[in-house]
């Protein structure tokens, strides 16, 4: 696995309390980045002194996480980050292609290239990252991407799920990207942008969702043959 990121500023930047929605994406965040890795005890009491709040928002986020599969509570342990086997990540990716590809079928009538400029300004950060190894932003955009990919679809059930299965299993690439060839993977992130922009450019969301589906193929193809080539797992 790749080496952690640092942790980023314990304290919001501002003097109010962190909303639940921030600490939410926050704490998502970290444990996508590997901050927090699999096997990683979070405490309760200690995130609330991070954050300056009780422990009743924190313990909230905690089980919204654990609804998620990306934490586990166990009874004199406590919370837990989880960890992916090979096994269920090709079955969450199976889930993932499988959504992927019924976008067209399910999204409701996009509005007029309504949301090309954020593809756009993805695809402008993409580039930026040409030359540029910056870990954090490659993560933020990955995960950007799916919050858009959500929104172009319009149904907040397909939003949801797909997010909820990004979230469980892209950690695992993250955890290897850095060890793969950075440039190519950069690339691929910037080639998968760039068709979504033509297909939206062309208004045709059946061609977004099988775009989408591709991706997420060859991705677990790249993640299964690293795990494979250091393992020896089957």
């Amino acid at each position: 696995m790749a080496k952690q990121v640092e942790r980023e500023a314990a304290a919001p930047k501002s003097t109010g309390r962190i909303r639940y929605e921030e600490l939410h994406a926050l704490l998502r965040e970290r444990i996508c980045m590997l901050v927090y890795p699999p096997g990683m005890t979070l405490s309760e009491s200690e995130l609330a002194t991070e954050f300056n709040v009780s422990r009743t928002p924190i313990r909230r986020v905690l089980q919204s996480l654990e609804a998620q599969g990306l934490v586990e509570t166990k009874q004199s342990v406590g919370t837990i980050v989880t960890s992916v086997e090979l096994r269920a990540l090709r079955e969450v990716y199976a889930v993932r292609m499988v959504l992927a590809a019924s976008l067209g079928d399910i999204a409701a009538p996009l509005r007029s290239h309504s949301k090309l400029p954020n593809f756009k300004a993805l695809l402008a950060r993409a580039e930026a990252l040409d030359g540029h190894r910056d870990f954090k932003e490659f993560v933020r955009i990955n995960n950007d991407l799916q919050y858009e990919l959500g929104l172009v679809a319009g149904n907040d059930s397909f939003h949801r799920i797909t997010e909820q299965l990004y979230y469980q299993t892209i950690r695992v690439y993250f955890g290897i990207v850095q060890e793969l060839d950075w440039e190519a993977e950069v690339g691929w992130l910037r080639a998968e942008i760039g068709e979504f922009i033509r297909a939206l450019q062309a208004s045709d969301l059946r061609a977004v969702g099988y775009i989408r589906r591709n991706h997420i193929s060859m991705n677990l193809v790249r993640i299964t043959n690293y795990v494979l080539g250091h393992s020896g797992h089957q």
